[in-house]
């Protein structure tokens, strides 16, 4: 990336929408599903620090049930 020069207009970005996606179908490939990972149910620690922090019930995954056994 380089500093906007004096010809740069707004909006002369373009992003190659292929490619990006390719990029996120191959991080995809690599994470592991919270809920199959998750130890208490979250989707995150609630700890991790975060600008603007939602409430506990945010981190919860849907329909998460405690694995047998844990």
């Amino acid at each position: 990336m380089t500093k906007a020069g004096p010809d740069d207009r707004y909006a002369d970005v373009a992003v190659d929408t292929a490619k990006a996606r390719k990029a996120y179908e191959e991080w995809m490939s690599r994470a592991r599903p919270a809920i199959l990972h998750s130890p208490d149910g979250t989707r995150r620690p609630y700890w991790l620090l975060r600008p603007l922090k939602p409430g506990r019930e945010a981190y919860r995954l849907p329909g998460w049930t405690k694995p047998a056994g844990a």
